[in-house]
């Protein structure tokens, strides 16, 4: 039962890098990803040294009891325009029913009360209907169809993007708490 475990983000450390990569490059993660190659070590350390440095990126590990089962990210922010793009995953297969949902919560608690984002955009392939029932679900409006707009190993892929603003999100919490665990 998630309500009654200890979740958290966390900055990503040097420690993290090879439990990052191994989920960057798993299967159920992969191809989900716009990059149509397995990342290498070398490139992941230079991704992470970058990282460190960017005030536009935000890479947060989702922790349950403290230990790493998740990813979520912010990335081209804008802080004039208070507005970002976000990513996640669950790195870890097998966690308990409702994990994906508190990463999302999560997430969005972060971008928009200590990042003090207003606007969060998200892209999703058309294939993967997990993460656009996901987007619906945390209350992303759907904003416009990318035709062909990724192109991995050859082929075009659709994308819907999708946008949350602060105040949706302040009335999704004021409704349920951020306790919803299905």
């Amino acid at each position: 039962m998630l309500s009654a475990m200890e979740h958290k983000l966390r900055e990503i450390e040097e420690k993290d890098l090879e439990l990052i990569l191994n989920w960057r490059n798993a299967d159920h993660i992969h191809q989900y990803m716009y990059t149509d190659h397995i990342i290498t070590m070398d490139e992941h350390k230079k991704w992470f040294h970058h990282l460190k440095k960017d005030k536009s990126t935000r890479y947060k590990i989702f922790e349950i009891n403290n230990q790493p089962v998740g990813l979520v990210y912010f990335v081209d922010i804008n802080r004039e325009k208070k507005t970002c793009n976000w990513g996640f995953y669950l790195g870890k297969k097998n966690t308990p029913k409702g994990t994906g949902v508190k990463l999302g919560y999560y997430g969005l608690n972060y971008a928009f009360n200590t990042l003090k984002l207003n606007k969060i955009y998200g892209e999703v392939f058309t294939h993967n209907t997990a993460s656009l029932k996901f987007h619906q679900k945390l209350g992303f409006i759907k904003d416009e169809l990318l035709e062909n707009y990724i192109v991995k190993n050859g082929k075009g892929y659709d994308v819907v993007r999708f946008f949350l603003v602060k105040s949706k999100w302040d009335e999704i919490i004021r409704n349920d708490g951020g306790t919803n665990d299905e």
